[in-house]
């Protein structure tokens, strides 16, 4: 079965959405018809501090998060804090400018540098790769630059291959050799027909780049993006450097924190094997949109959607009624995301080195907040002498709910993983924070709890109580 520690669904406790929900509610019919006044969207950006750092505080109480976030309107930042710690053996803090590594953002850079060599015709789009890098398997041969990029190639990627996390990733591998890897594959499906997130299509953009301008990744990526543009706080992380500022990456055990998985970074590339600050992804978001780094044609292909809602290097979707612009990353155990709301002028970064479960969580809840839009879940106060008849052990399938209360808070542990609290939404009904799922508890004939089902992902599993 699938684990319950998946990204999660939105929530706002009820103590930090109660005392703003009326300002909110104001704001949402105004921003949902399109006519924010300048004065109404200055009053809510005026609270927005206060209430995003007890949204955060009640993450870091959880022990769910520690990390660096963002929140910037028109690309002024009107929330930026840090939170936890950045090196946990030495108790060294996370600060505005700790750097984290950005995995699959990093394929926005990527992207944005083919297309500058498309701006300065050193190559075309709908070229096909063996046009630029000869030798690639027969059947790789005719998927274009554009089909690399939009994830649409069909060729197989190195990631998605049986234990890659445990075999391939810790150990070094040219990009050569990860394509010998993938050599007598078959092709996932026919170029350019469907839509398979793809990080070995970025490691052949990565080849291209170099092939074409006669320069390394990581010096191309230094030269004409990162010291052009003034980021000065970003770069590429081969792993084998003293990265200053740079955070450590931690996650959990059953029982206990650990750091996270080693990855080499050779396997990432320019896929993923950047790093950067939030203030450095907000610089660089804004000079990108601003179009001080693609000329128009190929800033406008950046963010179309070319199917599958993902454009050239970003996801174009939409979220709570709202255009979105934006993409995640996951390396080892950092978690990062940049999200644009365009029609509202709203960026939210979010940089993690603990808490990847619920960085995509937390992104849409501060979006809620900003753009005055109703928490999915709200906990509501029940008397917590109802936890004791939730008490016990369920069997889910091959797996055990175990179901315990300590005072007024109630958690739930499934076999494998951790504990975590639930919070309730109303008396039988509880939500995660740490997951997309929801408990109900259910009574038999005579008022006795024998039962809870999980709601996640759409579907509804019935654990049936054994004590």
């Amino acid at each position: 079965m699938k684990s319950i520690l998946t990204p999660i669904v939105l929530t706002i406790s009820k103590i930090i959405f109660k005392p703003v929900l009326s300002q909110l509610m104001v704001l949402a019919v105004f921003v949902m018809s399109g006519l924010v006044p300048a004065a109404a969207r200055a009053q809510a950006d005026s609270k927005f501090p206060e209430q995003a750092d007890m949204l955060m505080k009640e993450y870091v109480h959880d022990k769910l998060f520690t990390g660096t976030v963002l929140v910037a309107r028109d690309g002024k930042p009107i929330f930026r804090r840090a939170y936890g710690a950045a090196n946990r053996e030495w108790m060294i803090p996370n600060t505005v400018n700790t750097r984290y590594r950005i995995g699959s953002i990093t394929k926005q850079f990527t992207a944005a540098a083919i297309l500058r060599l498309a701006d300065e015709n050193k190559l075309g789009l709908d070229d096909p790769i063996k046009k630029i890098l000869p030798g690639l398997p027969a059947n790789w041969e005719q998927a274009t630059i554009r089909q690399l990029l939009s994830h649409t190639s069909g060729i197989p990627s190195h990631t998605s291959q049986e234990d890659s996390n445990a075999k391939l990733m810790p150990v070094k591998h040219t990009p050569q050799e990860l394509v010998d890897l993938l050599k007598d594959l078959p092709l996932n499906y026919e170029h350019g027909t469907k839509f398979r997130y793809n990080n070995m299509a970025y490691v052949l953009l990565g080849r291209i780049i170099e092939t074409v301008s006669g320069m390394s990744y990581a010096d191309y990526l230094e030269k004409k993006l990162l010291k052009a543009l003034n980021l000065r706080n970003s770069g590429y992380d081969d792993g084998s450097v003293v990265v200053r500022q740079m955070s450590q990456d931690y996650t959990d055990g059953v029982d206990n924190v650990m750091k996270g998985r080693l990855v080499n970074m050779s396997n990432v590339y320019a896929a993923g094997a950047m790093y950067s600050t939030v203030d450095d992804l907000l610089a660089w978001q804004q000079v990108l949109l601003n179009g001080k780094v693609l000329s128009p044609l190929s800033l406008k292909a950046m963010f179309a959607d070319a199917g599958h809602r993902y454009g050239l290097g970003w996801f174009v979707s939409e979220s709570l009624s709202r255009k979105r612009y934006s993409h995640g990353g996951s390396i080892g155990a950092y978690s990062s995301l940049l999200a644009f709301y365009p029609d509202d002028k709203l960026t939210i970064i979010i940089l993690s080195n603990y808490g990847e479960e619920v960085v995509s969580k937390i992104t849409d809840e501060l979006a809620r907040l900003a753009l005055g839009v109703a928490p999915a879940h709200r906990k509501v106060k029940v008397d917590p002498r109802l936890y004791a008849g939730f008490v016990g052990r369920y069997q889910l399938e091959s797996v055990i709910f175990d179901i315990t209360a300590k005072g007024d808070r109630l958690f739930a542990k499934l076999t494998g993983q951790r504990q975590l609290e639930i919070f309730p939404e109303s008396e039988y009904r509880y939500f995660y924070k740490a997951a997309d799922a929801v408990l109900t508890f259910e009574k038999d004939a005579v008022g006795k709890i024998d039962a809870l089902t999980l709601h996640q992902d759409g579907s509804k599993l019935r654990a049936k109580r054994l004590d």
